[in-house]
């Protein structure tokens, strides 16, 4: 990928990648914030991410962005607990949720065909997110002393459907519901994103 190709990717719909870095900042780093507490909006920001803006340079954009909000909250006193070894497994679980995101891109949200396949997309893509970014915490952190993988598991399937799955979902949806009534609103516009 050239420089131009990368500049180009990240001014199609430049608000929109505004939009996703300022949502992944605000809501990955407000751990302890009494003004806003809101769920962490990552794992729906990088499906969409892979939906709209299908480049390599935006999921480098809000994987970076990532880091920094990461960083930004542990100079704020957030637990680095979680900043191991095994951080470097973001890479692949967060591309999991933008490359699904990138196999619906030509689906059609007023066909129902299409809205099971983009929700099997999502689905199968945070289960396997899900299973990388826990597994490798397990394998890799250093953090873990519960020696039996299978224990490990059922430890784990308690958080899933809330609050990972869920709000992952809950984001997922309003996002395309909003992308569903701007396409009513301005169909010509909404074909032009796709582009």
């Amino acid at each position: 990928m050239n420089l131009q190709s990368v500049k180009a990717s990240l001014l199609v719909r430049p608000w929109l990648s505004v939009l996703l870095v300022a949502l992944v900042l605000v809501t990955r780093t407000n751990y302890s914030s009494t003004v806003i507490d809101t769920p962490d909006i990552t794992l729906a920001a990088f499906f969409i991410a892979g939906l709209l803006l299908p480049s390599i340079a935006i999921f480098a954009l809000l994987f970076a962005t990532c880091v920094l909000a990461d960083m930004l909250s542990f100079a704020a006193g957030v637990s680095d607990w979680c900043f191991t070894p095994a951080y470097v497994f973001l890479v692949p679980t967060y591309a999991c949720l933008w490359y699904a995101g990138k196999l619906a891109r030509n689906l059609d949200l007023f066909k129902v065909a299409d809205v099971a396949k983009i929700a099997a997309y999502f689905v199968i893509a945070v289960v396997a997110a899900y299973i990388i970014s826990s597994y490798s915490f397990y394998y890799f952190s250093g953090r873990v002393t519960e020696t039996n993988a299978l224990k490990y598991s059922e430890g784990l399937a308690r958080y899933f459907w809330s609050p990972y799955f869920s709000w992952a979902a809950f984001y997922t949806v309003i996002a395309l519901g909003i992308g569903a009534v701007v396409r009513l609103v301005n169909p010509t516009g909404a074909a032009n994103t796709r582009k």
